[in-house]
């Protein structure tokens, strides 16, 4: 999903005067969660996420690909909610939001490889840590 797809879909179902900042700076607070919690922790993941801004291109691809991508107006909600003190609205889109990012981290975790921070190596492995235990 695009940012413009994203802000367009929660202006659509969730009508709002907040501005295209506003919303700009939430996608980019979710993908900076969503990067720092679950992508970065598997290899080949970038090794840094800039965040959106104003000179970012409407067209920029999100982190979280379809079927998940319905987080991204989770999120919006939430955010909504939150800001308007809408209490009962607010703890049904957390508990929505938060089942989605779950959602989305178990579906990351069983198709990508995590990074290992330390391997043992028995053998001539010379970048792996040596076994404490066998020195």
């Amino acid at each position: 999903m695009k940012i413009k797809e994203a802000i367009a879909r929660f202006d659509t179902l969730y009508p709002n005067a907040f501005t295209h900042g506003e919303k700009l700076s939430w996608l980019s607070e979710l993908d900076g969660r969503i990067f720092g919690e679950v992508i970065s922790l598997y290899e080949n993941a970038p090794t840094v996420f800039k965040g959106y801004t104003s000179s970012t291109s409407d067209s920029t691809e999100l982190l979280v690909p379809f079927p998940n991508d319905d987080i991204y107006i989770k999120f919006m909600c939430l955010k909504t909610d939150l800001i308007n003190s809408d209490i009962k609205r607010f703890n049904n889109s957390a508990m929505l939001f938060n089942s989605a990012f779950n959602s989305f981290a178990s579906e990351y975790n069983r198709t990508h490889i995590y990074k290992e921070k330390n391997r043992i190596s028995f053998g001539g492995d010379k970048n792996a840590a040596s076994c404490p235990l066998c020195s």
